[in-house]
């Protein structure tokens, strides 16, 4: 008998689906419609879905044909009458309002006034109960009959209301709390974005904006005084007799000349320091340290500006207008 009962409680329970049960109060009823047979559920859905349209048409029926019965028993004259109570009533049949009861009786027009409310209803009637009913009747019964029984796609709708509007940290994009918190969130965002745009905007316009037009009109100035500055030259240099065939020539001579001195200089300074005697107490010979060292500096100030690699992407006009007295004369600023 103790074996019957485990058996018993381990179907129970595999039944129930306490084993799985997370949290909350387990709902029996629920798991025990859930692991019904679906197909049978089904079937039975399916066909109550067929009785309750071929209901409906019956009854569709009956009331036309009762009505017919009352239109039997009524004169002509009371049947306009309340037709046209009808059409001052209800706006939408302003368009039928043609066959009014001043006119004679015209079976006809009745007939396709009737054969036109007919259809209307019957769309009506179809939308409204063979659609709208059947959608919103298994969501109203999985909201308010989940403990007095549903059917398996009830708990399911169920239990997918639940996971929609649940209050709990779901990680799940249908969980409509989620899905505010995030709208929420991107407003948030937004809302910083557009702080720091107009706080972008700003340091641009009162910032950058000065800076870039103060930028612009040094380098006009500049621009302008080189251009005053290369004139000038020019009118010099129109009143010197230059051969230019010959500047690069010159120049070439000159540029090997300043790589001789730089040699000498550097070697001499060499010799001196390399004496065993104390040059540094000799006036002579540390003057001559000093200005072998001027010379130095001077002529490597010279190459920077010009030499064997650059002196061919030089014109001969622009040669002529290099001014190395200039070169001194900042050098000598700078330092």
């Amino acid at each position: 008998m103790t074996h019957n009962l485990a058996d018993t409680c381990d179907s129970f329970l595999k039944k129930t689906g306490i084993l799985s049960h997370t949290y909350g109060i387990p709902d029996i009823t629920k798991y025990d419609i859930e692991n019904y047979d679906n197909k049978h559920v089904l079937s039975e859905e399916k066909h109550y879905h067929e009785l309750h349209s071929l209901f409906l048409e019956k009854l569709e029926e009956l009331l036309y044909l009762e009505s017919l019965h009352k239109l039997k028993h009524e004169t002509a004259y009371s049947i306009d009458q309340k037709f046209s109570k009808l059409v001052r009533e209800n706006s939408q049949l302003i368009k039928l309002s043609q066959v009014s009861s001043a006119e004679p009786f015209d079976t006809d027009k009745l007939r396709t006034m009737r054969d036109s409310l007919k259809k209307h209803n019957d769309n009506v009637k179809k939308e409204f109960i063979g659609k709208f009913l059947q959608v919103s009747l298994p969501i109203l019964r999985s909201i308010h009959n989940v403990d007095f029984g549903i059917t398996s796609s009830e708990a399911k709708i169920s239990y997918n209301l639940s996971q929609l509007y649940s209050n709990k940290e779901v990680v799940d994009s249908v969980n409509i709390n989620s899905l505010i918190k995030c709208f929420n969130s991107r407003i948030e965002l937004n809302e910083m974005l557009s702080i720091a745009t107009a706080e972008t905007e700003k340091v641009y316009n009162e910032i950058l904006v000065p800076k870039i037009e103060e930028h612009s009109s040094i380098v006009k100035k500049v621009e302008s005084s080189r251009h005053a500055l290369m004139t000038k030259k020019r009118a010099q240099l129109a009143g010197l007799s230059v051969e230019k065939t010959d500047i690069k020539s010159v120049l070439e001579t000159l540029i090997t000349e300043w790589a001789y001195i730089s040699i000498l200089s550097d070697l001499i300074q060499s010799f001196i320091v390399t004496l065993p005697i104390d040059w540094y107490s000799t006036s002579s010979l540390k003057s001559i340290l000093q200005k072998c060292e001027e010379i130095s500096s001077r002529v490597a100030e010279y190459q920077s500006v010009l030499n064997f690699s650059n002196l061919d992407s030089y014109n001969d006009d622009e040669l002529l207008l290099i001014d190395f007295d200039e070169l001194i004369q900042n050098e000598s600023f700078n330092k």
